[in-house]
């Protein structure tokens, strides 16, 4: 394997650190002029910075803490869940979690409403919280089914060498 790609794959976790953290102020200097300036973010908007930067960050953290405490090597480790490494298990599950959470908060709570209450943080028009539910739902579950095919498949790795 290349050294850029061993490093890449070694340190892909910090890299969705940082673009989570980047997408979440840009989600906070939106809701920030949004709300009132002089009273700070709503309670509402609080909880959606939050929850976003819960399902931006978190996942790569684990994964972070599993290629730096763990057994898993590198990112590329994360592509064969069937190797059975905990750290690999642990994000899976992680994942798996906070996508139906998602898919449970958008259509059995308030969330397809709530998001089109907030709509100018997706810099998109959305006005109909139907629409707005399938067009969220579809990514999460392709990445449900490519999270199933990664556990059911064994994927080649790069390795060294």
């Amino acid at each position: 394997m290349s050294p850029l790609l061993d490093i890449a794959g070694k340190y892909f976790w910090a890299l969705g650190i940082i673009i989570g953290a980047i997408n979440a102020s840009m989600i906070y200097v939106k809701l920030r002029s949004r709300d009132d300036s002089k009273s700070g973010l709503t309670i509402e908007s609080k909880n959606i910075l939050l929850w976003y930067s819960i399902l931006m960050i978190a996942p790569w953290l684990l994964m972070g803490a599993g290629i730096k405490f763990g057994d898993a090597k590198s990112v590329w480790d994360y592509f064969r869940p069937r190797d059975g490494d905990f750290w690999v298990w642990a994000w899976f599950g992680v994942a798996f979690f906070l996508q139906f959470g998602g898919l449970y908060w958008l259509w059995l709570g308030n969330g397809g409403e709530t998001l089109v209450k907030y709509r100018e943080i997706f810099n998109v028009d959305f006005s109909n919280p139907r629409i707005l539910k399938y067009l969220f739902s579809f990514p999460i579950f392709i990445g449900i089914t490519v999270g199933l095919f990664m556990c059911l498949v064994g994927i080649p790795i790069p390795s060294k060498g």
